[in-house]
Order: structure tokens, then C-alpha cells, then sequence
């Protein structure tokens, strides 16, 4: 007669004691308790370093840098100048910026003024202003996810999140099972031990991949940026609105003007991202006058990673001045 294991008889009343306990896996935010002092001058650093090359039988060329740093106007003011110096030739880079971080609310959370860094249809560097609502500290959690599966009839299954014991239950009579998974960002190793009525331990693996583009349901952000782009000086204005659908699905909008001494490129786009499973991703990207673009990852659970690009060109003589028609991209990665 099949009896179940005499250690099986004493779990569940631990497994009972385990969830009634497991507050811990709540992601937890501490409460703000007092203000941020805000100055209008405070905190100055200054850094700087010089550097000479020299080759035989020829002049010595110069590398000078410096930086400060500081608060200014109650934000974050932060210089940096880089100059090369030669017998025939001398340039100098200047880049500066102020950053006023407000405090955490779903309308505005950041005015920056001055350069920057700009990644839109192109990557652009730009001096300018740019105001946002995304999360200044970046986001842990995206949400929670319900994981059913079958197995034997009252097993009991433990759930390891990166080598971490999260969550142990008991299949039903019918073999069903499922845990409340918390979904964070960055790719999480799920391990499923099943311990049998007869003894028997299986162990089976799933990777859970979330990228930072996902952002979490009913959540919407924006970033509004107007300069003009570094050393060409071409005019820029920048817009992108971003949706969560669900926590699997985040639809973004948005338009790029930028005009340089012969031509004014107005253009919008759209884009999804979309996660399939729990290791497939899918990007998509449509611009009606610059290209449209598929993009797929999949990563296994011994971190075996798939990636394939399909990009259809259109006709344009900023954004694709090779006149390109099409590109595929394809890659294999895997641990040894």
C-alpha cells in the first residue's frame, strides 16, 4: 500500500506557518519622514587632471580636464570642460547642466536645463531644457503575476526566486497548483522543487525577463526635451508619451522635429512592448516616414539568449542617408 512519507505528515503545518509569515516578500517603501533641505548655494567639489603625450623627435600634445560640481538654485549644477592642445591644432568641449528633482508626484518630477543626452528616433547630445514625470529612483517591481501549473496530487512545491525561497504550497487533489509571484525588473531564475507522495523530488527552471521599458499598469509618463542638438546646432524638439496597458503590454507615442541649414524633418511614432512569456519579449517600433521595426529576445533558463531584428527602411535623407531598403540582425549567446 502506497503511504505517503512520515515527513510529508509534518510539513504542512509548517508550510502554514511559512506564507502566514512571509510578509517580507512585500516590497516595502519607506515613508519619507522628514523633508529635503534645499540651498540655494551648498556643496561645491572640484576635480581636475592634466596630461601630457609625447613621441620622439616631435612636439608634446596636452590633455586638460576639470570638473565642479554643486547646488545651485536649490538643483544640481554640475560642469565639465575637456581641452586638447597641439603644436597645430586646439579644441575645447564644454558641457554643463542644472537639474531641479521636485519631490516624488505623478505631473513633474524633473526640470533639467542645459546639455544632455537625448535617445529619440536618433541619439542625440543637445543643450536645451527637458521636463519629465518617470520615476527619478528606478523602478524595482512591476507587479504581481499568478503562476498555475499541474503536477502529482498532493505534492508540496517550494519556489526559489534567484536562489531565495519564496513560497511554499500544496497541489490540490487534481494536481493544480499556483503562486503569487512579485515581478521585478531585470531577468529573475524561478526554481520549482516538487516533492511527491511517494518521495519523489523534480526540479524544473523558468527565467522571467522584465525590461526597463515596461512600466507598470495604468502608469503613464512623459518627457518633453527643446534645445538645440551640440556642435552642429541643428533646432530639436522631442516628445514621448508612455501608457502601461498591463504589466505585459506598454504602448508609447511621440514626435521629433529637428531642423538643420537645408531641411525641417517633422516625425511621429509609435511603440509597443509586449512580453510574450516569461523569457519572450517582443519590441515594435513604426515611423511611417523613417522605418518600422521588429525586434524579438528570448532567453532560456540556462541563460541560452535568442535576439533577431528586422528593420524595413523608407526613403529619407536624414535618417537614412545609405538608402537602405532592409537589415536583419541575429544573435546567439550562451554560457560555457
Amino acid at each position: 500500500m502506497n503511504k505517503p512519507l512520515p515527513v510529508l505528515f509534518q510539513v504542512p503545518n509548517w508550510n502554514k506557518n511559512f506564507t502566514q509569515s512571509k510578509e517580507w516578500i512585500k516590497e516595502k517603501v519607506n515613508p519619507l519622514l522628514f523633508g529635503r533641505e534645499r540651498y540655494f548655494l551648498n556643496g561645491f567639489i572640484f576635480d581636475y587632471s592634466l596630461a601630457q603625450s609625447t613621441i620622439k623627435n616631435q612636439r608634446s600634445n596636452y590633455f586638460y580636464n576639470i570638473a565642479l560640481g554643486g547646488e545651485i538654485l536649490y538643483g544640481d549644477f554640475n560642469y565639465s570642460s575637456h581641452q586638447f592642445v597641439s603644436s597645430n591644432y586646439k579644441n575645447r568641449i564644454d558641457y554643463y547642466n542644472w537639474k531641479f528633482t521636485l519631490n516624488p508626484n505623478k505631473y513633474l518630477t524633473q526640470i533639467s536645463i542645459g546639455d544632455d543626452f537625448l535617445e529619440g528616433i536618433n541619439s542625440y547630445t543637445y543643450s536645451g531644457i527637458s521636463i519629465k514625470n518617470e520615476d527619478i529612483e528606478p523602478r524595482k517591481k512591476i507587479g504581481n503575476y499568478i503562476y498555475q501549473d499541474k503536477s502529482e496530487a498532493n505534492s508540496l512545491i517550494e519556489l526559489y526566486v534567484n536562489n531565495e525561497l519564496l513560497d511554499i504550497v500544496r497541489s490540490d487533489e487534481s494536481g493544480n497548483y499556483f503562486f503569487e509571484i512579485p515581478l521585478k525588473y531585470g531577468m529573475s531564475n524561478l526554481e520549482f522543487r516538487i516533492h511527491t507522495p511517494t518521495g519523489e523530488t523534480k526540479i524544473y527552471r523558468k527565467i522571467f525577463q522584465v525590461p526597463y521599458e515596461f512600466l507598470p499598469a495604468k502608469v503613464f509618463n512623459y518627457k518633453i526635451t527643446a534645445g538645440l542638438t551640440k556642435f552642429v546646432k541643428n533646432k530639436l524638439l522631442y516628445t514621448e508619451f508612455n501608457y502601461g496597458v498591463t504589466d505585459y503590454l506598454t504602448i508609447s507615442s511621440g514626435g521629433e522635429f529637428i531642423q538643420d541649414t537645408l531641411n525641417k524633418n517633422l516625425n511621429y511614432f509609435g511603440k509597443a512592448a509586449l512580453r510574450i512569456s516569461s523569457n519572450l519579449n517582443l519590441n515594435f517600433f513604426y515611423s511611417p516616414k523613417i522605418q518600422s521595426k521588429v525586434q524579438g529576445i528570448f532567453v532560456r533558463p540556462n541563460f541560452t539568449s535568442y535576439l533577431f531584428e528586422y528593420i524595413r527602411y523608407s526613403k529619407n535623407k536624414f535618417y537614412n542617408p545609405s538608402n537602405l531598403k532592409t537589415s536583419f540582425r541575429g544573435s546567439f549567446l550562451s554560457s560555457i
